[in-house]
Protein backbone atom coordinates (compact mmCIF):
# COMPACT_ATOMS: atom_id res chain seq x y z
CA UNK A 1 0.00 0.00 0.00
CA UNK A 2 3.31 2.43 0.70
CA UNK A 3 4.30 2.40 -2.83
CA UNK A 4 1.45 3.36 -4.65
CA UNK A 5 1.33 6.05 -2.29
CA UNK A 6 5.02 6.91 -2.76
CA UNK A 7 4.33 6.94 -6.97
CA UNK A 8 1.02 9.09 -6.66
CA UNK A 9 2.85 11.99 -4.82
CA UNK A 10 6.37 11.48 -6.95
CA UNK A 11 6.21 14.50 -9.34
CA UNK A 12 8.56 12.93 -12.05
CA UNK A 13 6.27 10.31 -12.54
CA UNK A 14 3.07 11.95 -12.42
CA UNK A 15 4.69 14.06 -15.28
CA UNK A 16 5.49 10.89 -17.10
CA UNK A 17 1.81 9.78 -16.50
CA UNK A 18 0.33 13.13 -17.93
CA UNK A 19 2.32 12.87 -21.29
CA UNK A 20 1.37 9.30 -21.72
CA UNK A 21 -2.03 10.16 -21.34
CA UNK A 22 -1.59 13.14 -23.51
CA UNK A 23 -0.29 10.91 -26.19
CA UNK A 24 -3.03 8.62 -26.03
CA UNK A 25 -5.35 11.27 -26.40
CA UNK A 26 -4.01 12.12 -29.46
CA UNK A 27 -3.69 15.93 -28.07
CA UNK A 28 0.37 15.85 -28.07
CA UNK A 29 1.64 18.53 -30.04
CA UNK A 30 4.30 18.07 -33.06
CA UNK A 31 6.61 20.59 -34.12
CA UNK A 32 8.59 20.57 -37.19
CA UNK A 33 12.34 18.91 -36.35
CA UNK A 34 15.11 21.49 -35.54
CA UNK A 35 17.45 19.94 -38.39
CA UNK A 36 14.86 20.54 -40.85
CA UNK A 37 14.38 24.38 -39.82
CA UNK A 38 18.76 24.41 -40.04
CA UNK A 39 18.22 22.93 -43.61
CA UNK A 40 15.98 25.35 -44.75
CA UNK A 41 17.66 28.34 -43.27
CA UNK A 42 21.19 26.87 -45.05
CA UNK A 43 19.11 26.71 -48.49
CA UNK A 44 17.26 30.17 -48.17
CA UNK A 45 20.76 31.82 -47.00
CA UNK A 46 23.00 30.41 -49.84
CA UNK A 47 21.00 30.24 -53.04
CA UNK A 48 19.93 33.90 -53.22
CA UNK A 49 23.84 33.77 -52.06
CA UNK A 50 25.01 32.18 -55.36
CA UNK A 51 21.99 34.31 -57.30
CA UNK A 52 24.00 37.63 -56.20
CA UNK A 53 27.27 36.21 -56.84
CA UNK A 54 25.95 35.17 -60.66
CA UNK A 55 24.70 38.57 -61.15
CA UNK A 56 28.19 39.83 -60.33
CA UNK A 57 29.73 38.01 -62.78
CA UNK A 58 26.98 38.62 -65.24
CA UNK A 59 28.38 42.31 -64.74
CA UNK A 60 32.28 41.51 -65.23
CA UNK A 61 31.65 39.32 -68.13
CA UNK A 62 29.11 40.00 -70.63
CA UNK A 63 27.40 43.39 -69.67
CA UNK A 64 30.35 45.35 -71.64
CA UNK A 65 30.39 43.43 -74.76
CA UNK A 66 26.59 41.47 -74.64
CA UNK A 67 24.26 43.49 -72.85
CA UNK A 68 21.67 42.26 -74.44
CA UNK A 69 22.12 39.15 -73.44
CA UNK A 70 22.86 40.01 -69.93
CA UNK A 71 19.29 41.46 -69.71
CA UNK A 72 17.56 38.27 -71.56
CA UNK A 73 19.79 36.48 -68.54
CA UNK A 74 18.59 38.79 -65.68
CA UNK A 75 14.55 39.22 -67.21
CA UNK A 76 14.62 35.14 -67.01
CA UNK A 77 16.29 34.93 -63.56
CA UNK A 78 13.47 37.96 -62.23
CA UNK A 79 10.40 35.59 -64.34
CA UNK A 80 12.01 32.47 -62.89
CA UNK A 81 12.07 33.44 -59.28
CA UNK A 82 8.74 35.89 -59.35
CA UNK A 83 6.95 32.73 -60.86
CA UNK A 84 8.57 30.83 -58.51
CA UNK A 85 7.46 32.38 -55.34
CA UNK A 86 3.52 32.86 -56.81
CA UNK A 87 3.33 29.54 -57.57
CA UNK A 88 4.50 28.14 -53.98
CA UNK A 89 2.39 31.14 -52.36
CA UNK A 90 -0.73 29.63 -54.15
CA UNK A 91 -0.06 25.99 -52.72
CA UNK A 92 1.09 26.97 -49.02
CA UNK A 93 4.60 26.49 -49.20
CA UNK A 94 5.81 28.83 -47.01
CA UNK A 95 9.75 28.23 -47.46
CA UNK A 96 9.49 28.21 -50.94
CA UNK A 97 7.88 31.09 -51.41
CA UNK A 98 10.27 32.69 -49.54
CA UNK A 99 13.40 31.20 -52.03
CA UNK A 100 11.73 33.15 -54.73
CA UNK A 101 11.63 36.24 -53.10
CA UNK A 102 14.99 36.15 -51.50
CA UNK A 103 16.08 35.32 -54.81
CA UNK A 104 14.47 38.20 -56.83
CA UNK A 105 16.06 40.64 -53.82
CA UNK A 106 19.57 38.87 -54.91
CA UNK A 107 19.42 39.19 -58.89
CA UNK A 108 18.41 43.28 -58.13
CA UNK A 109 21.30 43.28 -55.02
CA UNK A 110 23.49 41.99 -57.62
CA UNK A 111 22.50 44.39 -60.59
CA UNK A 112 23.17 47.10 -58.62
CA UNK A 113 26.25 46.10 -56.83
CA UNK A 114 27.47 44.73 -59.98
CA UNK A 115 26.43 48.69 -62.03
CA UNK A 116 28.29 50.27 -59.54
CA UNK A 117 31.68 48.55 -59.95
CA UNK A 118 31.02 48.56 -63.93
CA UNK A 119 30.78 52.20 -63.62
CA UNK A 120 33.66 53.40 -61.28
CA UNK A 121 36.03 50.64 -62.36
CA UNK A 122 35.03 48.14 -65.29
CA UNK A 123 33.86 50.77 -68.00
CA UNK A 124 37.44 52.23 -67.68
CA UNK A 125 38.93 48.79 -68.05
CA UNK A 126 36.78 47.92 -71.03
CA UNK A 127 37.31 51.13 -72.49
CA UNK A 128 41.18 51.23 -72.56
CA UNK A 129 40.68 47.30 -74.24
CA UNK A 130 38.52 48.39 -76.83
CA UNK A 131 40.90 51.85 -77.88
CA UNK A 132 43.56 52.26 -79.65
CA UNK A 133 47.49 51.94 -78.87
CA UNK A 134 49.85 53.92 -80.49
CA UNK A 135 53.56 53.61 -80.79
CA UNK A 136 56.35 56.07 -81.92
CA UNK A 137 54.57 58.95 -80.92
CA UNK A 138 56.64 61.97 -80.87
CA UNK A 139 55.35 64.95 -78.12
CA UNK A 140 55.37 67.44 -81.18
CA UNK A 141 52.72 65.73 -83.24
CA UNK A 142 49.12 66.87 -82.69
CA UNK A 143 46.91 65.48 -80.28
CA UNK A 144 43.60 65.80 -82.94
CA UNK A 145 45.69 62.60 -84.58
CA UNK A 146 44.52 60.50 -81.71
CA UNK A 147 40.90 61.13 -80.82
CA UNK A 148 40.73 57.15 -80.46
CA UNK A 149 43.71 56.48 -78.27
CA UNK A 150 43.82 54.66 -75.32
CA UNK A 151 47.72 54.41 -74.78
CA UNK A 152 51.28 55.75 -76.26
CA UNK A 153 53.87 54.89 -76.42
CA UNK A 154 56.58 58.04 -77.01
CA UNK A 155 59.91 58.73 -79.15
CA UNK A 156 63.05 58.27 -76.93
CA UNK A 157 63.45 61.68 -77.06
CA UNK A 158 60.33 62.53 -75.35
CA UNK A 159 59.95 63.48 -72.28
CA UNK A 160 57.75 65.50 -69.86
CA UNK A 161 59.44 68.89 -69.06
CA UNK A 162 59.11 68.77 -65.11
CA UNK A 163 60.45 72.31 -65.11
CA UNK A 164 57.88 73.80 -66.98
CA UNK A 165 55.35 72.43 -64.47
CA UNK A 166 52.50 74.47 -62.59
CA UNK A 167 50.14 73.32 -59.89
CA UNK A 168 47.13 74.66 -59.63
CA UNK A 169 44.72 74.84 -56.87
CA UNK A 170 41.04 75.62 -57.56
CA UNK A 171 39.13 77.48 -55.13
CA UNK A 172 35.93 75.12 -55.47
CA UNK A 173 37.89 71.93 -54.64
CA UNK A 174 39.69 72.82 -51.66
CA UNK A 175 42.69 70.74 -50.30
CA UNK A 176 43.58 69.53 -54.32
CA UNK A 177 46.07 70.55 -56.08
CA UNK A 178 45.73 70.09 -60.06
CA UNK A 179 49.42 68.98 -62.11
CA UNK A 180 49.93 69.73 -65.54
CA UNK A 181 53.45 69.49 -67.37
CA UNK A 182 54.01 69.41 -70.97
CA UNK A 183 55.52 66.88 -72.49
CA UNK A 184 57.77 67.74 -75.63
CA UNK A 185 60.42 66.03 -77.62
CA UNK A 186 63.64 67.30 -78.63
CA UNK A 187 62.77 69.07 -82.21
CA UNK A 188 60.48 71.20 -80.28
CA UNK A 189 60.81 74.34 -79.54
CA UNK A 190 59.65 77.51 -76.99
CA UNK A 191 56.90 78.81 -80.05
CA UNK A 192 55.76 75.05 -80.83
CA UNK A 193 51.89 74.32 -79.60
CA UNK A 194 51.92 71.63 -76.92
CA UNK A 195 49.45 68.97 -77.61
CA UNK A 196 49.89 66.40 -74.87
CA UNK A 197 50.27 67.07 -71.29
CA UNK A 198 51.29 64.66 -68.12
CA UNK A 199 48.95 65.23 -65.51
CA UNK A 200 47.91 64.60 -61.75
CA UNK A 201 47.00 65.56 -58.63
CA UNK A 202 48.53 66.90 -55.29
CA UNK A 203 51.67 65.43 -56.88
CA UNK A 204 53.62 68.87 -57.68
CA UNK A 205 54.55 72.12 -56.08
CA UNK A 206 53.11 75.44 -57.52
CA UNK A 207 55.84 75.52 -60.04
CA UNK A 208 58.50 73.94 -62.01
CA UNK A 209 58.35 70.54 -59.86
CA UNK A 210 56.13 67.58 -61.01
CA UNK A 211 56.44 63.78 -59.40
CA UNK A 212 53.17 62.87 -60.75
CA UNK A 213 53.37 58.54 -61.85
CA UNK A 214 56.63 57.46 -63.28
CA UNK A 215 57.69 61.25 -64.43
CA UNK A 216 60.89 61.32 -62.79
CA UNK A 217 62.22 58.07 -64.26
CA UNK A 218 64.03 58.91 -67.37
CA UNK A 219 62.84 55.35 -68.55
CA UNK A 220 59.25 55.51 -69.00
CA UNK A 221 58.41 56.73 -71.84
CA UNK A 222 54.42 55.80 -72.15
CA UNK A 223 51.26 57.33 -71.03
CA UNK A 224 47.70 56.12 -70.46
CA UNK A 225 45.01 59.14 -71.92
CA UNK A 226 42.27 59.57 -69.30
CA UNK A 227 39.28 59.46 -70.58
CA UNK A 228 36.86 61.69 -70.55
CA UNK A 229 32.95 60.62 -69.30
CA UNK A 230 31.30 62.26 -73.06
CA UNK A 231 33.46 59.56 -74.71
CA UNK A 232 32.67 56.66 -72.68
CA UNK A 233 28.87 56.86 -72.08
CA UNK A 234 26.15 59.14 -73.36
CA UNK A 235 25.32 62.58 -71.92
CA UNK A 236 22.27 60.83 -70.17
CA UNK A 237 24.63 58.21 -68.57
CA UNK A 238 27.52 61.02 -67.91
CA UNK A 239 26.41 61.05 -64.09
CA UNK A 240 26.99 57.47 -63.62
CA UNK A 241 30.69 57.82 -64.79
CA UNK A 242 32.50 58.04 -61.23
CA UNK A 243 36.26 59.32 -61.23
CA UNK A 244 35.81 61.73 -63.91
CA UNK A 245 38.61 63.45 -65.62
CA UNK A 246 38.75 67.37 -63.85
CA UNK A 247 38.90 68.65 -67.84
CA UNK A 248 38.04 72.10 -66.35
CA UNK A 249 40.80 72.37 -64.00
CA UNK A 250 43.18 71.27 -66.21
CA UNK A 251 42.61 73.09 -69.02
CA UNK A 252 43.25 76.37 -66.29
CA UNK A 253 45.99 74.55 -65.09
CA UNK A 254 47.81 75.04 -68.76
CA UNK A 255 46.19 78.52 -69.07
CA UNK A 256 48.08 79.47 -66.15
CA UNK A 257 51.00 76.86 -67.65
CA UNK A 258 51.08 79.30 -70.62
CA UNK A 259 51.19 82.47 -68.44
CA UNK A 260 53.75 81.65 -66.50
CA UNK A 261 56.14 80.16 -69.01
CA UNK A 262 55.18 81.66 -72.02
CA UNK A 263 54.28 78.26 -73.85
CA UNK A 264 51.65 77.87 -76.06
CA UNK A 265 48.45 75.67 -76.43
CA UNK A 266 47.18 73.56 -78.79
CA UNK A 267 43.31 73.63 -79.48
CA UNK A 268 43.37 70.32 -78.88
CA UNK A 269 45.09 68.45 -75.93
CA UNK A 270 45.41 64.90 -74.49
CA UNK A 271 45.21 64.76 -70.68
CA UNK A 272 48.05 61.42 -70.03
CA UNK A 273 49.22 59.88 -67.15
CA UNK A 274 53.02 59.03 -67.57
CA UNK A 275 54.35 55.36 -66.83
CA UNK A 276 56.28 52.72 -67.90
CA UNK A 277 53.90 50.03 -68.04
CA UNK A 278 50.47 51.54 -68.98
CA UNK A 279 48.36 48.43 -69.22
CA UNK A 280 49.43 46.94 -65.71
CA UNK A 281 47.97 51.07 -64.90
CA UNK A 282 44.89 50.03 -67.08
CA UNK A 283 44.98 46.39 -65.01
CA UNK A 284 44.69 48.72 -61.78
CA UNK A 285 40.89 48.73 -62.38
CA UNK A 286 40.08 45.05 -62.96
CA UNK A 287 42.03 44.89 -59.32
CA UNK A 288 40.19 47.04 -57.86
CA UNK A 289 36.77 45.70 -59.34
CA UNK A 290 37.73 42.47 -58.35
CA UNK A 291 38.15 43.96 -54.34
CA UNK A 292 35.17 45.80 -54.40
CA UNK A 293 33.38 42.99 -55.60
CA UNK A 294 34.63 40.71 -52.95
CA UNK A 295 33.65 43.17 -50.41
CA UNK A 296 30.27 42.96 -51.86
CA UNK A 297 30.16 39.17 -51.55
CA UNK A 298 31.60 39.42 -48.03
CA UNK A 299 29.08 41.53 -46.95
CA UNK A 300 25.90 40.22 -48.63
CA UNK A 301 26.78 36.27 -47.55
CA UNK A 302 26.52 38.17 -43.93
CA UNK A 303 23.29 39.73 -45.11
CA UNK A 304 21.81 37.01 -47.03
CA UNK A 305 22.45 34.95 -44.28
CA UNK A 306 20.46 36.63 -41.67
CA UNK A 307 17.55 36.84 -43.79
CA UNK A 308 17.56 33.19 -44.52
CA UNK A 309 17.56 32.34 -41.02
CA UNK A 310 14.95 34.94 -40.49
CA UNK A 311 12.86 33.34 -43.43
CA UNK A 312 13.23 29.91 -41.93
CA UNK A 313 12.07 31.00 -38.40
CA UNK A 314 8.80 32.91 -40.01
CA UNK A 315 8.22 30.01 -42.53
CA UNK A 316 8.11 26.88 -39.75
CA UNK A 317 4.88 25.48 -39.46
CA UNK A 318 3.03 25.90 -35.80
CA UNK A 319 2.95 23.10 -34.01
CA UNK A 320 0.12 20.45 -34.73
CA UNK A 321 -1.90 18.21 -32.29
CA UNK A 322 -1.49 14.68 -33.30
CA UNK A 323 -5.40 14.48 -32.49
CA UNK A 324 -6.21 16.83 -35.33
Amino acid sequence: MLLPLVMERDPLIQGGTKKIIVHESGAEAEYEPHSKTILHAALLGLAPFFIFIAMLAVMFELWHGYTAISLLIITCLVTLNVGFAVFEMAHGKAWLWWVGVLGTLAIFCGLGAGLFNYYKFLLYFNAYSDMRKYTNVAGSQHAAEFGDAAMFLFTKDTAVDTTSAVGYQDPKAAGRVFCVAPIIDGSMTKNDMISFWAVGENCCEERANFECDASGDASAKSGLVLLEADKLVSSALAWAVAGGVPTEQYRAAIKLQNAVFGSSNAKKNIFVRWTKDPVQMQDTYWQKAVEMATLQAGLYFVLSMIMGISAALQARPPPKHLGD
